[in-house]
């Protein structure tokens, strides 16, 4: 997916690869509406999403490299989610 075809979706969730998405929000004032990278996950059969950051400040294969890592926590049994909360809380 380009930056052109981005730039043209609408706003709602979009599937870029398996687990990565794209957010897009509303036109405000005729702006365009913000855009996020999403890791789309399941535990316990429970859809989870992961911001992993602005569409700004990552470019798609930085998206696609966090995902991969965010993989291999999922695979080691980490929700993700819990261990970024966990984090904060021992700050």
């Amino acid at each position: 997916m380009s930056l052109r075809s981005i730039a043209a979706l609408s706003p709602g969730l979009h599937a870029v690869s398996p687990g990565l998405y794209i957010a897009i929000g509303k036109k405000i004032e005729g702006r365009p509406g913000s855009r996020s990278w999403i890791f789309r996950y399941t535990v316990a059969g429970r859809k989870r999403d992961y911001g992993i950051g602005s569409c700004r400040e990552l470019s798609r294969d930085d998206a696609e490299r966090e995902i991969a890592r965010l993989r291999d926590l999922r695979r080691a049994g980490i929700d993700p989610i819990e261990q970024r909360r966990a984090g904060k809380k021992s700050r």
